[in-house]
């Protein structure tokens, strides 16, 4: 008996040891990491390779890769480091920044990219990466672009970063369909707010309204490089297919505007894919015409853009924007266009799109579009010397009324999304 208690402790001493030096190997390990600057190289990357961890301790595993990619989206954020600036000179005001909101999308962002590569006038301007989601993919394509100037800013409340926790979902968070009695009986998180229809809030959903609001305040705000900046700023997103003559375009409709449309304030060079048709001879002569109207989320938000005067505007709308219970960026737009804002949001639009969404679309469609773009290059209809300002759209028309989405209820969400608005300017 004696003899067994003493192999029992004998095993557990030598367990103890192996133990200690495991432990002071990987913290030796990760001290040498974390003692280096995080570079365009990714630590994630680095710490991925040099550490197969996921297999014998994935807890110890993704809490340290979340470490390691929150530290450098501070970075990154805190840096505001502009590539290619040497090559290209600094932005002007007679130039476009062009703010392009990622996700997770390697694939949509890479044909983006291609197309970007191709815009006349690209190399006068700054793009703008904004990220919710870190992606050793994505960042090697943004670090690969040479064809303009390119800068990446990190959403950094992303559900990537706060998987367990708000504003991604909390352990005690109230399921999306629970109904309300069971959810006070149950005491989970906002129990008292369900949205509109008796949902509750799901962190997928609300990400991408915070994320469109964040980086609008972000860019006018907080990014040193644009401080004094007056000229447009063009907003896409990384599943959106571009003509090469968008930038060319979006300069002649403010030409235009200044012209004869002293009342817009904001200018669209997108559709969405369902109005899309085979390119006839009517649709070539559309190629040069815009139209005028009142700002509709469900005809203008595809390639929004407009200046710092107009953002402060919509800006001033805070609290409305972020207590509209819809967690649409777009629709809650509209609602603050209609009921907020002065003076109200009213667009330039382009009858021909210039840009277009191709998310959850069939690849048939993306084809089409292709084929129609194409075609119109060789009608020579893309670049029109002038563009002609429809008769038909000449009046203000007041957007068709939007049911709402809900899935934004939550306290939470408002604070959230009112901080970005709070946050103090630069100086």
């Amino acid at each position: 008996m004696a003899k067994k208690s003493k192999q029992i402790y004998c095993r557990l001493i030598s367990m103890l040891i192996l133990g200690y030096v495991m432990l002071q190997y990987f913290s030796l390990q990760f001290m040498d990491y974390s003692s280096d600057r995080l570079t365009d190289d990714s630590m994630y990357k680095k710490i991925s390779k040099k550490f197969n961890m996921t297999k014998f301790f994935p807890p110890f595993y993704r809490v340290s890769t979340i470490s390691v990619i929150n530290r450098y989206i501070s970075e990154v954020n805190e840096e505001q480091e502009i590539l290619n600036e040497r090559k290209f000179g600094p932005i002007e005001n007679s130039s476009v920044v062009i703010v392009i909101q990622v996700h997770n999308g390697a694939s949509y962002l890479q044909s983006l990219i291609e197309n970007l590569s191709r815009a006349r006038g690209i190399s006068e301007a700054l793009l703008i990466f904004s990220h919710d989601f870190y992606d050793d993919k994505i960042n090697d394509y943004v670090l690969a672009i040479e064809f303009s100037k390119v800068m990446q800013i990190y959403y950094p409340h992303s559900i990537q970063t706060h998987s367990n926790k708000f504003p991604g979902t909390a352990p005690h968070d109230c399921p999306r369909n629970i109904t309300r009695l069971k959810a006070l009986s149950k005491r989970c998180n906002n129990a008292l707010n369900p949205d509109l229809h008796g949902h509750y809030r799901v962190a997928e959903y609300t990400q991408e309204k915070h994320h469109w609001w964040w980086k609008a305040n972000q860019v006018f705000h907080k990014l040193q490089v644009i401080h004094n900046f007056s000229g447009l700023v063009l907003f896409l997103e990384e599943d959106y297919i571009v003509a090469e003559d968008i930038l060319y375009v979006l300069m002649k409709m403010q030409q235009v505007a200044n012209k004869f449309c002293s009342d817009c304030n904001a200018f669209c060079l997108g559709n969405r894919l369902n109005s899309l048709k085979l390119l006839s001879k009517q649709d070539i002569i559309e190629y040069s015409k815009v139209q005028y109207s009142a700002w509709s989320s469900e005809q203008h938000s595809i390639a929004l853009a407009f200046n710092r005067t107009t953002w402060s505007a919509i800006r001033s709308c805070a609290q409305d924007f972020c207590t509209y219970d819809d967690y649409k960026w777009d629709r809650s737009l509209e609602y603050v266009a209609k009921n907020c804002m002065e003076p109200k949001l009213n667009v330039l639009a382009v009858k021909k799109s210039r840009a277009f969404s191709t998310r959850n679309w069939p690849k048939l469609n993306v084809s089409k579009t292709d084929v129609e773009l194409r075609l119109a290059s060789k009608f020579g209809q893309l670049y029109p010397f002038k563009l002609k300002l429809s008769s038909l759209m000449m009046k203000t028309e007041q957007p068709v009324e939007q049911i709402r989405s809900g899935e934004w209820a939550d306290p939470r969400d408002h604070r959230l999304c009112l901080s970005a608005a709070n946050a103090v300017d630069i100086n």
